[in-house]
Parts: C-alpha cells; sequence; structure tokens
C-alpha cells in the first residue's frame, strides 16, 4: 500500500561513497588524468577504433547522466519517507562534492538529513580509520 500522509512513512538511509556519488570512478578519472599526454592520446585512439568514442568515454557526460538518474532517485524516494546519507567521509564532503561535481543534484543533497559517522564515533575508533 502507498504511504499516507497519516500512516508509516519509511526512513531510506543511502550510503554516499561509491552508492550515490562515484567516489571511486571518479579518483580513477583523476589519475587517468594526470597520466602523460602520450597516454592519453592512445587512450582516445584505442577508444574510437572500438567505437567508444563521445558520450561513453566523456567523463564530463557520464556525470550528468548519472546526476539526472541521482536526482530522480533521491525525488522518489522523498515521496516515500525520510531520506539520509550516511558516510564515513569527514565534514562537509558531502555538500561540497555535490556541488563541485554534481551541481544538478546539490541543491536537493543540500535537503537531506547527512549523517557523519566520524561525529558518532569514538577517537579510539577514528585512529584505526
Amino acid at each position: 500500500a502507498a504511504p499516507t500522509s497519516r500512516g508509516p512513512r519509511a526512513l531510506i538511509f543511502f550510503d554516499w561513497d561509491d552508492s550515490l556519488f562515484p567516489t571511486s570512478w571518479f579518483e580513477r578519472q583523476l589519475a587517468d588524468a594526470a597520466q602523460a599526454p602520450a597516454a592519453a592520446g592512445a587512450t582516445a585512439k584505442a577508444n574510437a577504433r572500438a567505437g567508444a568514442a563521445g558520450a561513453a568515454s566523456d567523463p564530463a557526460h557520464a556525470l550528468a547522466e548519472h546526476a539526472a538518474v541521482l536526482k530522480e532517485l533521491l525525488r522518489q524516494a522523498a515521496s516515500l519517507g525520510q531520506v539520509s546519507v550516511v558516510t564515513l567521509a569527514e565534514r562537509p564532503w558531502v555538500l561540497d562534492s555535490a556541488r563541485q561535481h554534481l551541481p544538478e543534484v546539490a541543491d536537493a543533497v543540500a535537503e537531506l538529513d547527512v549523517r557523519y559517522a566520524r561525529d558518532f564515533a569514538a577517537p579510539s575508533e577514528l585512529a584505526a580509520l
């Protein structure tokens, strides 16, 4: 049954890094960009030969597509109940990363309840990280 304003609503938790935000993919993109220009040229030629040139190999396009899907996911989740994001990162990583790399969803992310696990961990637990 669909939730009503009087009935129970869901509490939905999403993890940020490598769930909502493609952290590892983004780090690989940065590492690839830092490589020698010759390597980048060779990769582009290989992609073109494989027919992968264009949108699929364009990180900006990939992020824009991801942002559109993420925006819809957050909209649908919010229609079902309260949406929270959890992360092991340090403040203010979630909103900063959204603003910098997924500006299309930054406003939606700013409205979320973001829980930074480090705020709830004992110092001895953090030392192990």
